[in-house]
């Protein structure tokens, strides 16, 4: 059920200088005044004109307008109309001694200009033309209402899952309720509010709800949504080609870093985002290459059994997921390795890139890692707990994703996703 409202409210222009009003009250939000006086202040002259314009009203209703006025000691005299959207709707002329009895230089006195009341008005202008000298304006009253629809306090039920998370009602019909963001689940973001719950979907639903003020039409229950994102599969270089990638030792999760100093380069643990990671590799044939450290375009070549930034042509092994570099000096074979540590004396170590000695180089653990990672698509859900979504196991050597699902197995390989029942 709803209730029409009639809100009643005074607003006020006191008039500060022959350009500007000081307004007071209470006014419809997108109100704005100007007043121009082509004299001075709030005085007009013979053929000197005072006028306000009000607008950004919003349709209210205009009952009452009052003007505040005074003279000369014995004179004073001129024309009022009030036009409302272009429309006259009131004019008063005479003298102050005509409205009120006697001429009065001392005190303002409120000279009504409307008593019907005129519905739907968005811009208000009130003009006053001197005939006689002199008559003083104070100040502009305007007495007006506003019909207002009042809707009822709507109750918003909020669900997390299949549990009851809070109950939320308006303190009044149209105030909204404040819809909170969830704490994040372990595997699962918080992401947004919806009125039709589901159980799994690659892309956001039509119907989400951002957290923050909610204005409900009716009373309602929403669900919680959140989006699971598969871990970041990182690309290793089974087939060799040019490229920007990362070198790194996959057991310890270390890569080569930066340029050439004092025969090695750093290490780092392993990210995929740090451009000092990120490597330029040109393969003259299947097993040589140079390489240049991107964002300098230094050379990571070598001199004897020390990293230099010489162009060097590296030999390449490469068998599967595993791809060293290394040289030969004095008939042995010396592996590029992304984290050695360096005996620095006095007991010191510095772990850096650089040149070691190997006798079997295929006991390498030396991966390239493709710069550009291999995302997965989203899934989003109103049930991640009820579901078991949050238990993800990940199989990389298959590059696939198992994620239980019911009584199913949500499968997503090489960017396919099937269900399968599980036994």
């Amino acid at each position: 059920m709803k209730l029409l409202l009639v809100l009643m409210a005074v607003m006020s222009f006191t008039v500060e200088s022959k350009t500007t009003v000081l307004a007071d009250g209470l006014w419809p939000y997108d109100m704005s005044a100007t007043y121009a006086n082509t004299y001075n202040k709030g005085q007009v002259r013979a053929n000197d004109v005072a006028t306000l314009t009000v607008s950004g009203l919003d349709g209210i209703t205009i009952d009452a307008i009052e003007v505040s006025v005074k003279s000369n000691k014995s004179s004073g005299a001129g024309t009022f109309t009030v036009s409302a959207d272009g429309q006259q709707i009131a004019m008063k002329t005479g003298s102050l001694k005509d409205w009120f009895g006697a001429f009065n230089n001392v005190d303002f006195q409120a000279l009504s200009l409307l008593s019907t009341p005129r519905n739907n008005v968005n811009e208000l202008v009130i003009t006053l033309t001197g005939t006689e000298s002199s008559l003083y304006i104070d100040r502009y009253t305007i007495i007006w209402s506003h019909s207002q629809v009042q809707t009822p306090a709507y109750t918003v039920t909020l669900m997390k899952g299949n549990s009851l998370y809070a109950v939320q009602t308006e303190q009044t019909g149209g105030a909204g309720v404040m819809l909170p963001k969830l704490l994040d689940l372990e595997d699962w973001r918080f992401v947004a509010w919806t009125a039709a719950p589901f159980e799994a979907m690659n892309t956001m639903p039509a119907s989400w709800i951002a957290p923050g003020l909610y204005h409900p039409t009716e009373d309602c229950t929403l669900w919680a949504v959140y989006e699971y994102r598969p871990p970041v599969s990182q690309s290793i270089a089974t087939e060799l080609q040019d490229g920007v990638y990362i070198y790194a030792e996959w057991s310890q999760q270390k890569a080569m870093s930066g340029g050439i100093v004092d025969g090695i380069a750093g290490s780092a643990d392993l990210d995929i985002s740090d451009p000092n990671q990120w490597y330029s590799v040109t393969f003259l044939t299947d097993s040589t290459a140079t390489i240049q450290l991107m964002y300098t375009y230094e050379y990571i070549g070598y001199a004897g059994t020390q990293l230099s930034s010489e162009l060097s042509v590296w030999k390449v092994y490469h068998e599967g997921a595993l791809t060293a570099f290394y040289t030969e000096a004095n008939n042995k074979k010396y592996i590029l390795w992304p984290n050695y540590l360096k005996d620095m004396g006095h007991g010191v170590y510095e772990e850096c890139a650089a040149l070691i000695p190997t006798g079997d180089i295929s006991k390498t653990s030396t991966m390239l890692i493709s710069t550009e990672p291999v995302m997965e698509e989203p899934l989003y859900s109103c049930y991640p707990e009820a579901q078991g979504l949050d238990e993800v196991t990940t199989e990389r050597a298959k590059g696939e994703y198992r994620m239980p699902f019911g009584p199913y197995d949500l499968i997503i390989k090489d960017g396919k996703k099937y269900l399968r029942i599980r036994e």
